[in-house]
């Protein structure tokens, strides 16, 4: 099977490569696909350096033909052949700039954080894969999907997205608690929100409150029941 890389237009791969209006969701494919860019771009100049060699030998053939019939070293054959040596110099030139450029959006796309969303673009663990089976029971459709956010020994924080029933064409993304396997507390957002603003929201469990603050990018923020300062009790 061959690698769909090398079977994806430029076009396709700069998109992967820088995102769409700017947001990488899955880094590595990024990276993939701009090493893929600067493969072609090398093999673009490779072609381009054996075309000018090509030129230079025709233009010295030229030459040492004009030499040889003693006539005028300008003649066309030449004028030609120092005219496509001067094409390929121009060709070559801006190849290496693409390179430098490919190199330079490979640093970038290293260092750009990475969309809070694109948890969802991994596999999930086994875990997960239980947990999304407890989402599937709210009745929110069979495409959602959760992931684990943070733990404690009584309780999992998620998050969720889903899509079929949503009423947002990008989706619907919530977080919740899930305690002795029943999903609570839930607090949901537009998917387009929570690529920018992300989602905050203080969720009710059993065994007490979790606040979270998670998005747009980076990891998330929760505080655990255990977290929160109780008062002296009155009496």
């Amino acid at each position: 099977m061959r690698d769909p890389l090398s079977m994806a237009d430029e076009r396709q791969l700069a998109e992967w490569a820088f995102g769409r209006e700017g947001v990488v969701t899955d880094r590595e494919l990024a990276e993939a696909a701009l090493r893929e860019l600067a493969r072609r771009a090398e093999v673009k100049r490779e072609a381009q350096r054996e075309e000018e060699r090509e030129a230079e030998r025709a233009a010295e053939l030229a030459a040492a033909d004009t030499a040889h019939d003693d006539t005028d070293p300008d003649d066309d054959a030449a004028r030609a052949a120092r005219s496509r040596t001067r094409r390929l110099i121009i060709a070559l030139v801006a190849a290496i700039v693409l390179a430098a450029l490919v190199a330079i959006a490979l640093v970038l796309v290293a260092a750009r954080p990475v969309s809070s969303l694109a948890i969802f673009d991994r596999d999930p663990t086994p875990t997960e894969v239980e947990l999304t089976g407890l989402v599937w029971q709210l009745g929110l459709g069979d495409d959602a999907e959760a992931r684990v956010l943070a733990e404690s020994e009584s309780a999992t924080v998620i998050a969720f997205r889903y899509f079929l029933l949503s009423s947002h064409s990008s989706g619907t993304v919530c977080v919740a608690v899930v305690e002795f396997e029943v999903v609570s507390g839930i607090s949901c957002q537009p998917a387009d929100d929570v690529e920018v603003a992300g989602i905050t929201a203080t969720l009710s469990g059993r065994t007490g409150l979790f606040a979270i603050e998670w998005g747009p990018t980076g990891e998330p923020q929760i505080r655990l029941p255990d977290d929160f300062d109780v008062g002296p009790s009155g009496g």
